[in-house]
């Protein structure tokens, strides 16, 4: 399974381009295997169980999409190809993140892994999530209290706090505004304690070179 992130943006532009802002940036990708990689196929699977049909009469065009288009009953599940559970593949730790608003399970998961950290935790996210409590606080200075954050986030706090665990993720200046409302949030949590730098959000992009959301 292919995973990184694959995204088009006017950083993925030629430099020279006409916009003007292009960097010429190439996308890195990891190939997994193994258990994650079987999760990302159940991930995809789900999705599109919880998806609708958008059926148009004719091939529409902005004007007429309302009028000639209608979503439909929800898509015909996926099979899923697989009898056992998959062997692991390596030596590396790579857990999927994926949650959806209706799975308390996969927030506990998940949680539970950012909680269970003993040295790091790289986040391959361009977009952190927030909550409707960390809107009015996006341009604070102290950020947004991590009380304030999704179940996940709140958990790294103990890991950071009691084993010095370093949270990575990935600082894109596209998709700033959630992630740097944490980063602030935590660091000033942090900063009594000294572990402020425990937090951290990293670019990884130069022009004409590799882009990745890998820390």
């Amino acid at each position: 399974m292919l995973v990184g992130g694959y995204n088009i943006s006017f950083v993925h532009e030629p430099q020279t381009a006409p916009s003007g802002r292009g960097l010429d940036l190439t996308d890195l990708a990891l190939w997994v295997h193994g258990p994650v990689a079987r999760n990302a196929l159940a991930v995809f699977r789900d999705g599109w169980s919880l998806s609708r049909l958008l059926t148009c009469r004719t091939p529409p065009s902005p004007a007429t999409l309302r009028r000639d288009c209608a979503f439909q009953v929800r898509a015909s599940p996926l099979p899923l190809g697989w009898m056992a559970p998959v062997p692991a593949a390596g030596t590396a730790r790579v857990y999927p993140l994926y949650r959806r608003r209706d799975s308390q399970d996969a927030a506990e998961t998940v949680s539970a892994l950012f909680a269970a950290a003993g040295t790091s935790i790289d986040v391959m996210q361009s977009q952190v999530s927030g909550t409707l409590g960390c809107v009015g606080k996006l341009s604070e200075p102290g950020g947004c209290d991590p009380a304030f954050h999704l179940l996940m986030w709140r958990a790294a706090v103990p890991a950071i706090r009691e084993r010095g665990v370093t949270l990575l993720l990935d600082y894109n200046p596209l998709l700033q505004a959630e992630t740097l409302v944490l980063l602030r949030g935590f660091q000033a949590e942090l900063a009594p304690l000294g572990l402020q730098d425990h937090v951290q959000a990293r670019w990884y992009g130069t022009a004409g070179g590799l882009h990745t959301q890998a820390p």
